[in-house]
C-alpha cells in the first residue's frame, strides 16, 4: 500500500478525552447542529440555508478536530558522533561494605565498570563515552578515582551541572551511579528533584540510574545517635533543671547504653584541660530493636550564675565507627534570682493551674498535695519544707493548721521573718476556719482570725464565705501597684472587668493597725487582696481560689501573668533588674555554614531601652579568631548576623556599648556552638526512591548492579551509531490557523443571519 507520508513524518493523535468519550461528542454535536440548527433556518431560501448550515457545520468540525488534537511527528538525523555519559558518586559514605560479597559500595562501582569494559569498548566504537565525577563538585574524569573520599553527595547539583554543561543534540544517553542518598550544605544542596525536572525540559537524553548500597543499615551498622536535645536556655541558680534529649539506637538489640550529663566547670580555666565534669549519676538504656529511639532525661541545679556548656553524651560501644554524633552540645546560661516556692494544698482545679507558673525559668514550685478530709492516713508534711533558706516562697491553700503542726508553723514564721514570703488563699478551711487564729501565723497574716472561726475536716459555715460570683477589681491604692499591673487588659488596669468572675470567696477582714494595703476588692468593696510587709518578709492574703477560670476563659496569659507578680512581690524580686548591655541568640545549637542572628541592646536603671547608644560587636571563633560584625538597626530592635560558621567549634558573640563617649556598662557576651557534622556519616542509608524518581523523569531505567550488563547488552543490540535522532512536534490544532477559521467562520454565519434578521 502506497504511503502517502514519508518515512521521516509521521501523524500522531492525542484525544482530548480517551477515544470513545470523544467520538460520542463528536457525533452528538454534529447531530445536534444537523437536526436543530435545519429547523431553526427552514424558513429561509434554500441557497441561504445551505450556507448557514453548512458554516455552522465547518464551525463543530473545527472543534472536533482541536478535540482531537492531531499533529506531525518529524524525525530528524544527525550524522555527528553522539556522547554516553558516564557519572558516579565518589563520597565517603561509598565506603559502608554493604555491598555484595562484603565490598564497599565505591568498589561495587569499580567492579561493575571493570566487568563490563568490554561491553563500553563496543560502545566506544559508535559513540564517545565521557565519565564525571561528583561529591560536592563534579569533574570530568579519564577513569574513576582509586578512593571515594568527598565529604557531601550533592546529587542536585550534578544535575544542575548537567543541565548546564552537556549539549542536548549530542549526548545519546547518561548512566548515574549512586547509593541515591543527598548529602549537601549551602550552596551545593540543590533540590535533586528539582534539578531532574529543569535537566529534563533541556534535554531529551534519558538517565539510567545504577544503585548502590543498602537502604536498611541497623544489621550491618552499629550507631549511637544523641538527638532533639531539650532544655530551656535560661534558667535561674539552685533551680532544677531537666535536660531531655533521644538517643536512637541503631544495630544495638538488646545492649546496654551508658548516657551521661556533663557540665561546664568554670573553676577549669586551663585550655589544655578538660573543664566537663559529671553533672549528674550515669543512666543506663536499654534497647530491644535494631532500631530503636530511647528517651532520657537528667536533673540538674545549677549553684551559681553563669553561662554553662553541657552535653549529652553516650560512650562508645566496641566497634562503633561513628562517634562524632555520640555527643549533643549547648550552653545554658543561669542567672541569679531563680524563686523556689512551696506549694500545699488540696486537690483542685486552682492548684494545677497556678502550679504552671513554675513553668517559667525563674521560678520553680513544688507541690505538696494534701489530703486530710476522711482519709485514714492523713498527709504528713516533713520537716524538710521548712529548713532554713530552702524556699523563697510558701503558698498555702485550703489547709487546716493541724496538718502542719505547731512546730512546723514556727518554723515558718521563722523563714518569714528572716525573708520568705507567704500567702493563703480561700478555702473552707484556711485562715480562721483552718485554726490559725492559735498559731504564729496568727500575727503575720494582714487579717483578722478568730479562734471560734475553727472548724473540723468535715464542717462548713457559710457564713465565712461570699457564695456569690464576684469580680476581682484593683483598689484605689492597688491601681498602679505591681501586683495589679495588667497591661494587656488597659494601662489603668480598668479592663479587670474583662476577666470571668470568681465564684465565691472567702470573707476578709483586714487588720485596723499595721501596714495592711487592700489592693483589690469585689464590685461591692468586699476585700480580696491584702498585703503587709514585715521588713525583709512579705504576706499575702487571698480570698479567691477559682482564678483557674480566667485561664480556661482565654486568659491564660493574664492568670500567669497575675500569679507571677504576686510570688515575685512576696519574694522581695519586683524591682529587680538586669544588666545595661544585653545579647540574645536565636540558637545555641548550629551547623557548619549556617547563618547565626542575634539580637542585642542597652537599658537603663529602671529597665528602659537606650536609643542613644553606639554599639561594636564581634563574633571570636576557634583558635580565638576574631570577624567583625557590622550591628544592624530596624526601628528599636538592633540586630546582626554571623554568616563565616563553616569551621565547627565553639563560638562567642561579643557586644560592647558606648554612651556620650563614654562605655556603657560590660560588654554582653553569649555563646553557641557549630556542630561537627559528618554528613556522609551521620545517616549513611541509600535512597533508591529518588534514583528510581530521577530515571521515570527523563523516561530512564533504575538498574541494579546485576541488570547493568544486560542492560549494555540490550543497547547494543539495538545500535548505538553516530547518529542522533530527534523528533519534532508540529502541532496541527494549536496555533492561530485554526483558531483564524474558527473565528472566521463563526463572523461569516452571525452576519448572515443578521442580515436576515435572525440576530
Amino acid at each position: 500500500m502506497y504511503d502517502i507520508f514519508p518515512d521521516n513524518l509521521q501523524p500522531r493523535i492525542e484525544p482530548i478525552w480517551p477515544w470513545p468519550v470523544v467520538v460520542v461528542v463528536s457525533v452528538l454535536l454534529l447531530v445536534i447542529v444537523l437536526r436543530s440548527y435545519r429547523q431553526r433556518v427552514a424558513h429561509l431560501s434554500r441557497g441561504t440555508r445551505f450556507w448557514l448550515l453548512g458554516l455552522r457545520t465547518v464551525a463543530a468540525l473545527l472543534l472536533i478536530w482541536a478535540m482531537f488534537r492531531p499533529s506531525l511527528v518529524l524525525t530528524e538525523t544527525d550524522e555527528r558522533a553522539g556522547q554516553l555519559v558516564l557519572v558516579h558518586e565518589n563520597s565517603r559514605s561509598l565506603d559502608l561494605a554493604d555491598g555484595p560479597g562484603g565490598l564497599t559500595r565505591w568498589e561495587t562501582i569499580l567492579k561493575i565498570l571493570a566487568d563490563n569494559q568490554d561491553l563500553l569498548d563496543q560502545i566506544k566504537e559508535k559513540v564517545e563515552v565521557v565519565h564525571y565525577e561528583f561529591n560536592s563538585e563534579i569533574t570530568q574524569v579519564d577513569k574513576p578515582s582509586s578512593a571515594a573520599d568527598g565529604e557531601m553527595t550533592a546529587i542536585g547539583h550534578a544535575l544542575e551541572y548537567l543541565t548546564r554543561t552537556l549539549q542536548p543534540d549530542v549526548v545519546t544517553g547518561v548512566f548515574l551511579f549512586s547509593d541515591g542518598a543527598q548529602r549537601a550544605l549551602p550552596p551545593f544542596d540543590i533540590d535533586p528533584r528539582g534539578a531532574v525536572r529543569q535537566y529534563r525540559a533541556a534535554h531529551n537524553a534519558p538517565i539510567h540510574t545504577v544503585g548502590v548500597g543498602s537502604s536498611s543499615l541497623t544489621d550491618s551498622t552499629m550507631d549511637q545517635i544523641a538527638e532533639d536535645l531539650k532544655v530551656n536556655p535560661t534558667v535561674f541558680e539552685k533551680n532544677q533543671v531537666l535536660v531531655g534529649a533521644n538517643i536512637r539506637a541503631l544495630g544495638v538489640a538488646n545492649r546496654d547504653l551508658t548516657v551521661k550529663l556533663m557540665v561546664e566547670d568554670p573553676s577549669i580555666r586551663d585550655p589544655n584541660k578538660n573543664n566537663m565534669k559529671l553533672a549528674a549519676p550515669a543512666q543506663k538504656l536499654r534497647t530491644t530493636r535494631t532500631q530503636d529511639v530511647l528517651p532520657v532525661e537528667f536533673t540538674w541545679t545549677p549553684q551559681y550564675a553563669g553561662e554553662y556548656k553541657i552535653s549529652i553524651e553516650v560512650e562508645p560501644l566496641e566497634g562503633e565507627l561513628i562517634t562524632t554524633n555520640n555527643v549533643l552540645t549547648t550552653f545554658v546560661t543561669v542567672l541569679k534570682g531563680g524563686l523556689s516556692v512551696a506549694y500545699f494544698d488540696v486537690w483542685r482545679p486552682e492548684m494545677g493551674k497556678l502550679a504552671e507558673v513554675g513553668r517559667s525559668p525563674d521560678i520553680q514550685i513544688d507541690r505538696q498535695i494534701v489530703r486530710y478530709r476522711g482519709e485514714a492516713e492523713p498527709t504528713k508534711i516533713n520537716d524538710e519544707w521548712f529548713e532554713p533558706g530552702r524556699y523563697d516562697v510558701y503558698i498555702i491553700g485550703d489547709v487546716p493548721a493541724k496538718v502542719f503542726g505547731e512546730r512546723n508553723l514556727r518554723r515558718l514564721a521563722e523563714a518569714v521573718s528572716q525573708g520568705a514570703g507567704l500567702i493563703m488563699t480561700g478555702g473552707f478551711h484556711s485562715f480562721g476556719a483552718g485554726g490559725y487564729a492559735t498559731t504564729p501565723l496568727q500575727d503575720l497574716l494582714p487579717v483578722v482570725m478568730y479562734p471560734t472561726e475553727i472548724l473540723n475536716e468535715d464542717e462548713l459555715d457559710e457564713s465565712l464565705q461570699i457564695s456569690n460570683p464576684v469580680q476581682m477589681l484593683p483598689t484605689a491604692e492597688g491601681r498602679g501597684d505591681f501586683v495589679m499591673r495588667m497591661g494587656n487588659l488597659g494601662d489603668d488596669n480598668t479592663g479587670w472587668e474583662q476577666l470571668p468572675k470568681l465564684e465565691g470567696a472567702t470573707k476578709l477582714t483586714p487588720k485596723k493597725l499595721g501596714l495592711a494595703r487592700v489592693l483589690a476588692e469585689t464590685e461591692m468593696q468586699q476585700p480580696l487582696l491584702i498585703a503587709q510587709e514585715y521588713n525583709p518578709g512579705r504576706v499575702m492574703a487571698f480570698a479567691g481560689d477559682t482564678t483557674y477560670l480566667w485561664y480556661l476563659a482565654g486568659f491564660a496569659k493574664e492568670h500567669q501573668q497575675f500569679w507571677r507578680q504576686v510570688i515575685l512581690w512576696l519574694a522581695n524580686k519586683d524591682s529587680q533588674g538586669d544588666d545595661s548591655v544585653w545579647v540574645k541568640l536565636e540558637g545555641r545549637r548550629f551547623r557548619p555554614g549556617q547563618k547565626v542572628p542575634f539580637t542585642f541592646g542597652a537599658r537603663d536603671e529602671e529597665g528602659k531601652p537606650l536609643t542613644d547608644v553606639k554599639f561594636q560587636t564581634q563574633v571570636v571563633g576557634p583558635e580565638d579568631k576574631r570577624y567583625p560584625v557590622a550591628p544592624q538597626r530596624s526601628g528599636d530592635l538592633n540586630f546582626g548576623e554571623f554568616a563565616e560558621s563553616a569551621l565547627p567549634g565553639e563560638y562567642r558573640v561579643e557586644v560592647s556599648a558606648v554612651r556620650n563617649g563614654k562605655p556603657l556598662g560590660y560588654s554582653a557576651k553569649a555563646r553557641f556552638v557549630v556542630f561537627e557534622q559528618d554528613l556522609e556519616m551521620y545517616n549513611p542509608a541509600a535512597d533508591p526512591s529518588l534514583l528510581q524518581e530521577i530515571s521515570s523523569v527523563t523516561q530512564g531505567r533504575f538498574l541494579l548492579p546485576e541488570d547493568f550488563r544486560g542492560f549494555l547488552e540490550e543497547l547494543i543490540d539495538k545500535g548505538i551509531n553516530r547518529q542522533l535522532t530527534q523528533n519534532k512536534v508540529v502541532s496541527l490544532w494549536d496555533n492561530w490557523i485554526l483558531l483564524v477559521c474558527f473565528v472566521g467562520v463563526m463572523s461569516t454565519e452571525w452576519f448572515l443571519r443578521k442580515k436576515r434578521g435572525m440576530v
